[in-house]
This record gives C-alpha cells, structure tokens and sequence, in this order.
C-alpha cells in the first residue's frame, strides 16, 4: 500500500507543477504591478531612462518565460543565426516605486505578430478604431493599426501591424483614463486623438462612439480623412 500511495503523491505532485499557470502579460495590474517582482534576474534585459530628471525609465526583456499574452506565447526571433530581431517586451515605471505604468511588445516573426492579433480579438472581440495608409488599403481591409478600449478593466491596446514591414506588430498597453496629452496618440493614432478630444465635450461621453464621430464628420465634408483612411 505505501509503494502505491507514494507513487500517487508523486504522480500528483507532478501534474500541480505542470497545471500551474505561465507568466502572463494580460495579468499585469498597470500601477500595481513592480517590475522587479516579475522580471527575472536572469532574464536578458536592457534598462533605460526616458530622458533627464524624469524619474523613468524602461526594462526591454528578452524572455520566453515573460512573452505570453492571453495565454498565446509569442517569443521567436527573425534571424536565429545573428540573433536579430527577438520578440520582446519593455516595461515602463517609475524608478522610486519600480510600479508599471505601461508595457509594450514588440514582435519580428510573423508567426508570432499573426497570434497577437488572434489573441486580441479572442480576448476584447473587434477592434474599436481601424486605420489604413492608404484608401485603397481599406477597400482590401488591409490596416496598419488598431485600438481596443477595455472599459471594465480600464485599459487601453493600440497595435501597429505589418506583416511586411521588420518589425509585424507592436502593441502599447496602457490605461484608458490618461489625460490626452499623456496618451501621446500620434501616427496612425492621431485620428482618434481628434475623436477624444470631440468625446470629451459630449453629455454621455461612455456612450460616443468612433465611428458616430466619422459620420458626423463625413456630414462636415466626405472626403474627409477620418473617412478616407479610419473606420
């Protein structure tokens, strides 16, 4: 009976260790979280201020442990042989507190940038702002970035996607309630920068919508860029 009994002990403990969950990014508590208590030691890893007596500063982490998000695993690297182009992520806070404030993952494999974007719908379902480089590009849905509004969890996902450019995705998690001019919506962003500065004005603004505002601008003028290359 004991043979038995502690090869089911064994046998028990091994499944726990495997059933116990990975590292995951969509976990990250923005403003709880310190990086210091999720990126390991041994981890490879570059730290940098974000300019001169600002109190920033950000960790990129090259970690297989650390790249997963909604249970996707994400690292790979473009070119083994040079070691160029590893999936990554950089973590940004504030050096007295080591809270992070925002993260961003930045992926080379086309592979990995593809179920990124298979994640992100799993998780939050269809983007709430689509943008396109040119107007042809979004006759063939062919975007260049999207932005996903979290509500409940307060959070906000902007990804820029190529999957012919170096670098196929990057997605920038912060959260939602950021004064504008801390967002620093630029690039293929900066339409919707326009669109928030609208909602902010509006009675119900939960209730305002992006595309609501396109139309309402498409009223103004047709041809408008918001039309043109958003949706």
């Amino acid at each position: 009976m004991k043979p038995l009994f502690s090869f089911l002990l064994i046998a028990t403990l091994i499944l726990s260790c495997k059933s116990q969950p990975k590292f995951d990014l969509y976990d990250i508590e923005l403003g709880l979280t310190k990086v210091n208590s999720i990126v390991p030691e041994d981890a490879k890893q570059k730290t940098f201020k974000l300019g001169k007596n600002t109190g920033l500063e950000y960790t990129m982490v090259r970690s297989e442990e650390l790249l997963n998000f909604n249970g996707m695993p994400l690292s790979g690297i473009l070119n083994p042989d040079s070691g160029r182009g590893e999936n990554g992520v950089s973590f940004y806070y504030n050096i007295k507190d080591s809270l992070i404030s925002k993260y961003n993952i930045t992926i080379f494999t086309q592979k990995e940038g593809k179920n990124l974007l298979l994640s992100l719908r799993e998780r939050l379902g269809e983007p709430n702002y689509y943008s396109y480089m040119r107007a042809a590009d979004k006759e063939k849905d062919n975007f260049n970035a999207l932005i996903w509004e979290d509500n409940k969890n307060n959070r906000l996902y902007r990804l820029t996607y190529g999957l012919d450019e170096t670098v196929k995705a990057t997605l920038e998690v912060t959260e939602n309630d950021l004064p504008i001019e801390i967002l620093n919506l630029t690039g293929p962003f900066g339409y919707w920068e326009s669109y928030l500065e609208e909602r902010e004005n509006r009675d119900k603004p939960g209730t305002y919508t992006y595309q609501q505002f396109v139309t309402e601008q498409n009223k103004i003028d047709p041809n408008n860029f918001y039309n043109v290359l958003t949706k």
